[in-house]
């Protein structure tokens, strides 16, 4: 059964957390809030809103609008700061620097040329920069973890980032957990967890 974002909570049992706008949804207050890793299920059940059943359809697309994605947040860069990071750097400044004395020595000609020449190199590096970033995001668009969610009382295949707080999740032989869970009666499990120092 999926517990809070992983992001917000951290590791199951570590903290108490508490959703945000608790009491405008009608939840308990933080001194009621249970300690998911030893909390009976129904305190679970009941603070989270769900049961065995799952959530509806309507239920879990009014917490994935409350609550966010199951997922990192994604920083995203303004273009033009981008760009302009391409004239800041130490070729970039010895071509400013020639570009301002051809223009106090009003050499038009070597002034229009070292300029093409900076704005040139700024677009390809920017142009390179973007389409290795692009790249990136589809690969990892085609790597993006799947689970096996209930929903209206069914299983489904849904993407890891729409999981919600009262979901209840499958896991399968050989899968990744995909938020942080309690784990509900049922088959025994073992959970074999890799841990990997690297310089890069």
């Amino acid at each position: 059964m999926a517990g809070e974002r992983a992001s917000d909570g951290g590791e199951e049992g570590s903290d108490m957390v508490e959703p945000p706008d608790a009491q405008k949804q009608g939840r308990p207050a933080p001194s009621d809030v249970p300690e998911f890793a030893s909390a009976e299920f129904a305190a679970v059940y009941e603070y989270l809103h769900t049961s065995e059943r799952g959530l509806s359809s309507e239920d879990a697309h009014d917490r994935l609008a409350l609550y966010g994605p199951n997922a990192l947040p994604s920083e995203s860069e303004s273009r033009i700061l981008k760009f302009l990071s391409f004239l800041w750097n130490p070729l970039s400044w010895a071509m400013e620097v020639a570009f301002l004395m051809a223009v106090v020595l009003t050499d038009a000609v070597d002034a229009f040329l070292i300029l093409f020449l900076l704005l040139l190199n700024a677009c390809i590096g920017y142009y390179e920069e973007h389409s290795s970033g692009e790249a990136v995001k589809a690969l990892q668009a085609q790597l993006e973890a799947q689970c096996t969610v209930r929903r209206d009382n069914q299983w489904t295949e849904l993407p890891a980032r729409d999981l919600v707080p009262g979901d209840i999740v499958k896991l399968h032989i050989g899968g990744v957990v995909p938020a942080d869970c309690k784990m509900l009666p049922g088959d025994s499990v073992c959970i074999f967890s890799i841990h990997m120092d690297c310089d890069c």
